[in-house]
């Protein structure tokens, strides 16, 4: 059973129209843009689970490709398996050379509040092998930002913890 985000193409994470997918993994809470989401599925669909010599944590099929699906730690480290607390999989990308899933604990919409506008990183933060873009608080909660093309890169170059 898949969920579909409407989906509206925005351009800069400043403009106030622009939604953003909240998702939750841990104590981590991480945005991508939401008109990046093409679907969200049950953990449960995740139908083979990490491969010799692969990175990802499992592959699902969607839309007769399979997509590699990743696991992050809530400190923003990759890991091969699948926490039993993470109940979605979320498929980013329409492009299949960039197509990629996130586990997560929960995903929603993240609230537009009026006063949770993101800000730059801090200059100790700023790292050419970081995804994260941008910050904002929420809740008392950091919340890290993303998109598309950082987090791709960020997947295909970072080493797993196993």
């Amino acid at each position: 059973m898949a969920l579909a985000l409407k989906q509206k193409k925005v351009a800069h994470y400043r403009q106030s129209a622009e939604k953003f997918a909240l998702l939750t993994i841990g104590d981590l809470y991480l945005t991508l843009p939401q008109a990046d989401v093409v679907t969200i599925e049950l953990v449960t669909t995740v139908i083979a689970f990490s491969r010799q010599g692969s990175k990802a944590a499992g592959f699902i099929e969607y839309e007769g490709s399979e997509w590699p699906v990743y696991s992050l730690s809530p400190e923003f480290r990759l890991r091969r398996y699948v926490p039993q607390k993470r109940r979605f999989c979320v498929c980013f990308g329409k492009d299949k050379a960039q197509a990629f899933a996130l586990l997560c604990d929960d995903i929603r919409l993240l609230p537009d509040t009026g006063d949770n506008r993101p800000r730059d990183l801090p200059d100790c933060m700023l790292t050419n092998a970081s995804p994260l873009r941008k910050l904002l608080w929420m809740n008392d909660h950091l919340v890290v930002m993303t998109e598309l093309s950082a987090m791709h890169v960020f997947l295909e170059q970072t080493h797993v913890d196993d």
